[in-house]
């Protein structure tokens, strides 16, 4: 018989379907992870691990054969393999060569089973090495343990939410620290101020002598001249260490406060060392007190000296340091408790305001920046402040006291009529979107919230994905008996709804209704109703420019139908184009703008009142239950966040809690009013700055205080106003930056911008308006006419104008474009301040009552004049 070899001769493509995968790879975890894919019974699958060649037997792959059924679903990542014969598995891209038939091919193969691999060979196998997939997982051996002896092992530990001292520290409360003593550290330790003469060695010899000759001992200065003369050389030399060495003077600064100090010590005319760490132990007083008398000028001096070291500390970021000045040295702990926020000692800053400054909540927001939540939190529920109580129990994991906070800041909101925030408490806090719902039903038709409460009940519905009730709802409200008398509040909910339903018919019936009760209720609707409607109407198509003009001219036409403005008396005057009355029975002492709206601020016979109105007149009111206090003055301002808040105290009387504005659908959004935590005791003046940050000018231990902050009310400097003796009121304007702020003490105006500025003005100015342009000016209102004052860019003297000497207790603002109106209970005027000379461009007639304020308008060239009565005239 003749003999060939055989060969594998390639196929251009597979001849038939595989019978066989060849997994290539040494893993056996690889192999099973391919085989569980192929989404096939295991147990048809048998396996045959390749070899690389004859003496090496570590496995380079191994074949999968299926035994029946299906094969794998998809393309497996394995190299399909087809059977010869009936035991010859050869690769299927390829074939014998030459060709064998079946019978031969059975009749010539020596083993059971044959591989042909192209690296490893012919491998021949018996039936018996097929393997099953399971038999590559192997148990691990045994090990000798005794598994009936487990011990148990360590739970898992909880959740750490707080570290906390066993009894909190308070001011007065650490007395276990050593006292420091003035005037009891050894002598020479401030060295000799320059030029300062050193005692002569025969004077120092005679007085050795004479300590010898009584004894050794040494006897203490008395108090007389000569104790006073030296006292008053050692502050000389603290002075110079302070200009040469501030670090070092700090080290031996004289306090100006007494802490609390028992008994007299020794007295002494030497200051030493002290520690500059901030320490609340040494607050709490109780050591011998060596008090210093110190002349007002050196006194003086020394608080600047100390206030500029305090803000030397805090830029370079020495908070403890800072702290210690101005609580240790000064007595100022709103400063103090300011500084140690800032540096991040909150226990410590919050002490200070629980125990010394007695304002809990501002002592609870440090601590919730610190972390200490389980401390802050019964401090704002204890304080009025439940929602936040609720948040911080929240985080803390306690479900029930949340809850309960929560129920109460709720049904606190629901009672003074925000119902709008109060449902929002209801469905994202407490979870509850039914209860929100009918909470948000109640307003309407007759809340001044029913417009948002609206929009809100449609949006918890879309979220809900309850569309078939919310498009129930828009169907009963357009038949509603009240959409008549309620129409631009249902139109603009209705609108705002057609633009922001998820789903398409909600939002398509919403937006047919909209137009259905519009065009019912425009024949009879005035001015302002008829423009509020055509905006509704145009917000449906916000891509439609026809709708949008011809809807402006509809309402132009509509204001052209009533009566034409009257006009104030001859000459070149003013044109009075809206007027409205505040509250009644209430005496309005000041007024500030909030852009589209404005807030006054006055007192009632119960207390102070502050009310937010629109331009048109609609009225927002708070009040305070404070009789009595109509004598303190009112300090109003607006801070520069997005709810614009009125910020509202009265000036050496008690703080204001905080009370909020509802939105409704003339403030879509709502606001509040309160004295923040921030502001100062013995606050006199403040006012915001065109950036935002806040300015103060407060009453220290004996001194006036300016302060600037941060908007979150953290110090950013602080000084010492030049004048302690100056009657009140003070009045405080900030002008643009770097223009500084000008402060008016009495009848002294101060400017703190570059070089300190002071000037006697000829009377106590009642009002202060201020223009922030690249010439500032300042207008100062005195019981008669006022006075502009023009600052120069180059540091000269500023220049001084009289106005309006006829005006009697005049109110001054300045309007873009830089107009300055000064308006009287009989007269208004509007000044052209820009040339040589403060002339009169225009007059208009008074309201007869005082005014309070001169407020912009937001129409171009219009502004409005508040009277003390309560009357509002908008003058273009």
């Amino acid at each position: 018989m003749i003999r060939f070899p055989l060969a594998l001769r390639p196929l251009p493509v597979a001849s038939r379907d595989a019978d066989a995968w060849f997994l290539p790879g040494a893993d056996p975890a690889r192999w099973l992870l391919e085989i569980t894919g192929w989404g096939i019974d295991t147990e048809t699958i048998a396996l045959l691990p390749i070899p690389a060649s004859a003496r090496v037997r570590t496995a380079i792959g191994v074949l999968a054969v299926v035994r029946g059924g299906p094969g794998p679903q998809g393309a497996p990542r394995a190299i399909p393999y087809v059977r010869r014969g009936g035991r010859l598995y050869l690769p299927a891209g390829g074939e014998l060569d030459p060709d064998v038939s079946p019978g031969e091919l059975d009749q010539e193969l020596a083993c059971e089973i044959l591989v042909l691999h192209p690296a490893a060979g012919l491998v021949g196998f018996e039936v018996r090495d097929f393997l099953r997939p399971g038999d590559l997982l192997a148990a691990p051996p045994e090990r000798p343990a005794a598994w009936d002896l487990a011990l148990p092992g360590l739970a898992p530990a909880p959740r750490l939410l707080s570290v906390e001292p066993e009894e909190p520290p308070t001011v007065e409360g650490v007395l276990a620290g050593g006292r420091e003593d003035i005037g009891t550290r050894p002598p020479g330790a401030i060295p000799p101020a320059p030029g300062e003469p050193m005692p002569g060695m025969l004077r120092r010899a005679g007085r050795w002598l004479s300590r010898r000759l009584a004894g050794g001992r040494r006897e203490p200065p008395s108090q007389d001249g000569e104790l006073v003369s030296k006292r008053a050389g050692e502050l000389r030399r603290l002075l110079s260490l302070f200009e040469e060495d501030p670090d070092e003077g700090l080290r031996h600064a004289l306090p100006l406060v007494d802490h609390g100090n028992r008994g007299a010590g020794r007295p002494g005319s030497r200051l030493g060392p002290r520690d500059v760490d901030y320490d609340a132990r040494r607050l709490a007083g109780g050591a011998p007190g060596d008090p210093w008398r110190v002349a007002a000028e050196e006194l003086a001096a020394l608080r600047s000296r100390y206030r500029q070291a305090a803000n030397r500390e805090i830029r370079l970021g020495r908070h403890r340091r800072a702290a210690y000045v101005l609580a240790e040295l000064l007595g100022d702990f709103d400063g103090a408790a300011s500084a140690l926020a800032q540096g991040g000692h909150f226990r410590e800053a919050a002490a200070l305001y629980l125990d010394r400054l007695e304002r809990p909540l501002e002592a609870a927001r440090c601590l919730e920046k610190g972390g200490l939540l389980a401390e802050a939190a019964p401090l704002y529920e204890a304080h009025g402040d439940e929602e936040k109580a609720g948040d911080l129990y929240a985080r803390l994991e306690r479900a029930g006291d949340a809850e309960r906070c929560w129920r109460l800041a709720a049904g606190k909101l629901a009672a003074v009529g925000d119902v709008l925030s109060a449902a929002g408490i209801v469905k994202t806090k407490l979870g509850l979107p039914d209860d929100a719902l009918e909470l948000l039903a109640s307003t309407w038709p007759d809340s001044p919230q029913a417009g948002p409460c609206l929009v809100s009940r449609l949006a918890i519905l879309g979220g809900l994905e309850r569309h078939e009730e919310a498009a129930a709802l828009v169907a009963q409200l357009a038949s509603d008996p009240a959409r008549h008398e309620r129409a631009a509040v249902l139109v603009g909910a209705l609108a705002s709804m057609a633009g922001a339903y998820p789903e398409p018919r909600v939002r398509d019936r919403a937006a047919d209704a909209a137009r259905v009760v519009a065009g019912e209720r425009l024949p009879q609707a005035g001015a302002p109703e008829t423009e509020e409607l055509v905006r509704a109407v145009a917000r449906l198509a916000p891509g439609d420019r026809l709708l949008a003009r011809d809807g402006a001219r509809f309402a132009e036409a509509r204001r052209s139908e009533l009566p034409r403005p009257a006009r104030t008396p001859a000459g070149r005057s003013l044109t009075l184009v809206g007027h409205f009355e505040l509250p009644p029975h209430v005496e309005w002492r000041a007024a500030r703008s909030a852009g589209m709206f404005f807030y006054a601020a006055g007192f009632a016979e119960s207390g102070p009142v502050l009310a937010r109105s629109s331009w048109g007149g609609f009225t927002q009111e708070v009040r305070w239950d404070l009789p009595g206090t109509s004598g303190f003055p009112i300090l109003l301002d607006v801070a520069a966040s997005p709810e614009r808040p009125a910020i509202l105290a009265l000036a050496g009387g008690p703080r204001l809690d905080s009370r909020s504005f509802p939105a409704c659908a003339t403030f879509p959004v709502g606001s509040y009013a309160q004295t923040p935590g921030w502001l100062p005791e013995g606050t006199l003046a403040f006012r915001f700055d065109s950036s935002g940050l806040p300015w103060v000018v407060r009453e220290g231990r004996g001194e006036l205080v300016l302060d600037s902050h941060q908007p979150g009310g953290e110090i950013l400097t602080t000084c010492t106003l030049p004048v302690i003796q100056e009657p009140r009121p003070v009045l405080l304007e900030p002008l643009f930056r770097p223009d500084g702020i000008c402060i008016a003490v009495g009848t002294r105006l101060y400017r703190n911008a570059g070089a300190p500025w002071a000037h006697k003005l000829p009377q106590a100015p009642r009002t202060l308006a201020g223009f922030p342009s690249l010439s500032p000016c300042l207008a100062i209102g005195f019981q008669e006419g006022g006075m502009l004052v023009r600052f120069g860019r180059r540091g000269g003297r500023p220049r001084f104008d009289a106005f309006g000497q006829d005006l009697a207790r005049p109110a001054l603002a300045f309007i873009p474009g830089g107009a300055l109106i000064a308006a009287s209970a009989r007269e208004g005027r509007v000044y052209d301040a820009g040339g040589t000379h403060v002339a009169v461009h225009a007059t208009f007639e008074g309201s007869g009552s005082d005014p309070v304020a001169v407020l912009p308008a937001p129409r171009v060239g219009e502004f409005a004049v508040v009277a003390a009565s309560g009357e509002v005239r908008i003058v273009r």
